[in-house]
């Protein structure tokens, strides 16, 4: 899955990287080039689909990486370049980032996608790395939610084929600040829509926040929606999953599960009215 980096970390870094591009001498490509391995934390080791199977980083992907001195946060000293994951295994950074010398701590930043889209946005951290360590190691975490949503007919009342859409109102991502770690999310819900994965499947993800208690669904003009009794806990690396069972003039809900990589806990709903 190709995905275009983010530029929003935060305000001076497109400068602060233009000038250090400007002030590399011929000195400095002589020194060895900042290498990186990656691995996703939790088990199993594997990011999240769409299509609801599992995958590692596939050729294509890129990552976000920022280098700072350990203990010394000033932005002078900041380094960063997009990494992207070529056909042979290597991540390939550009700009080449390379290593002050070999005595050098760095503390190392990284994010995989766009906290902004709806996909499942990743964060790592490797503090105080030498270039005698070898490879950065980056150890990714979800930071997101993956809410599946199950429809099934009542009775054939819905049709054959019915065109069927499923959306909720969340608070959506505006930025993510590499080096505080912070997510900023809207101060208003948006309406989202579900991806249709087939098989009557719809998918998001979301990052970790609460008061999501309604899912609407629509069909043949006709809006059908369920309010939970209680708000569902979207928690970063963990999957819900609610079932619901839709007809001409109500919703059902069969169950709501949550799961996390080692747990799964299943919560029992009632019908609702449309």
């Amino acid at each position: 899955m190709k995905r275009l980096t983010p530029y929003y970390i935060y305000y001076a870094i497109l400068a602060l990287f233009l000038t250090a591009c400007n002030g590399d001498s011929h000195d400095n490509d002589e020194k060895p080039v900042i290498d990186i391995s990656t691995a996703i934390a939790d088990a199993p080791s594997t990011r999240l689909g769409y299509n609801g199977e599992k995958c590692s980083f596939t050729t294509g992907d890129i990552i976000h990486l920022i280098a700072l001195p350990v203990g010394d946060t000033s932005t002078e000293k900041l380094k960063t370049a997009d990494y992207t994951l070529g056909d042979n295994g290597k991540w390939v950074p550009t700009p080449i980032l390379r290593w002050d010398n070999d005595d050098i701590h760095l503390d190392f930043f990284a994010s995989y996608g766009n906290v902004t889209e709806d996909i499942d946005f990743m964060t790592a951290r490797t503090p105080d790395w030498t270039y005698a360590m070898g490879d950065v190691q980056l150890n990714f975490n979800h930071r997101t939610s993956k809410l599946i949503v199950h429809i099934s007919k009542i009775r054939d009342e819905l049709g054959d084929n019915p065109d069927i859409n499923v959306s909720i109102m969340v608070k959506n991502g505006m930025a993510y600040n590499l080096i505080t770690d912070a997510i900023t999310l809207e101060s208003y819900n948006s309406k989202r829509e579900l991806q249709d994965v087939g098989n009557s499947k719809y998918e998001t993800f979301i990052l970790p926040q609460t008061g999501l208690r309604t899912i609407t669904v629509t069909s043949g003009g006709k809006d059908y929606t369920w309010t939970s009794d209680t708000e569902l806990e979207l928690k970063a690396g963990t999957i819900v999953t609610v079932n619901l069972a839709v007809g001409n003039d109500r919703v059902l809900i069969g169950s709501v599960k949550v799961t996390e990589w080692d747990e799964v806990t299943t919560i029992q709903g009632e019908e609702v009215e449309n």
